[in-house]
């Protein structure tokens, strides 16, 4: 079983707008995916951002993703994306992930 903790109100309110601000304005990248994440679901979909990756790095990496790793505090990082999903009138699980160690930060729009 999966153990996690929620922290609500993790970032103060004004950094939390700023990155907000960012990820919502018009030159903020937004890339389509199909599938949700799922192969076998071909109605969702999502928008992912690379921040960083081996192969990619943000121009966005320090307004938006500087002031969460300074609370996270890793010892690493591989990969940093953020993911955009549409709303949906119900939830739904997506295919589970392996990964050693995995930090969430959820940006609520609402």
């Amino acid at each position: 079983m999966l153990n996690y903790k929620v922290i609500n109100n993790f970032l103060p309110k004004k950094i939390h707008k700023k990155i907000l601000q960012t990820m919502t304005a018009g030159n903020f990248q937004w890339y389509y995916c199909d599938s949700g994440g799922n192969q076998k679901d071909k109605e969702r979909y999502y928008f992912v951002h690379i921040f960083k990756s081996d192969k990619v790095n943000s121009d966005f990496w320090n307004p938006v993703i500087v002031p969460v790793l300074e609370k996270f505090k890793p010892k690493e990082i591989f990969r940093v994306r953020g993911n955009l999903t549409p709303r949906e009138n119900k939830n739904y699980q997506t295919a589970n992930h392996r990964m050693r160690t995995l930090n969430i930060w959820w940006l609520s729009t609402m």
